[in-house]
């Protein structure tokens, strides 16, 4: 993930987090992420819990490959951001 803030560099995150639905902890800015994630039928479906600075957020991003590999989607659905969607467009390269 990769953060940007006005006025200040991106800044880039990595947390981890397992397919088989059991909770990992992450530490993002200062920020505590506990996630879930589980396969639902094609799509990973990434729970988070996140709490920071007294505010706490739920997230669920459904990710999902089209057919042929050159476009990776995020939805947010039922959660605090819902509606939002994020496509990725395959630039170049084999799929």
């Amino acid at each position: 993930m990769t953060i940007v803030t006005a006025g200040t560099p991106p800044s880039r995150i990595a947390f981890e987090v397992s397919a088989t639905g059991e909770s990992s902890t992450n530490t993002v800015q200062g920020a505590k992420w506990v996630c879930r994630a589980r396969w639902i039928g094609r799509e990973l479906l990434i729970h988070s819990d996140v709490n920071h600075a007294g505010r706490s957020m739920h997230l669920c991003d459904y990710w999902s490959t089209s057919d042929d590999g050159q476009r990776l989607t995020m939805e947010h659905r039922g959660d605090d951001l819902a509606g939002q969607i994020t496509v990725f467009d395959r630039i170049g390269g084999a799929a």
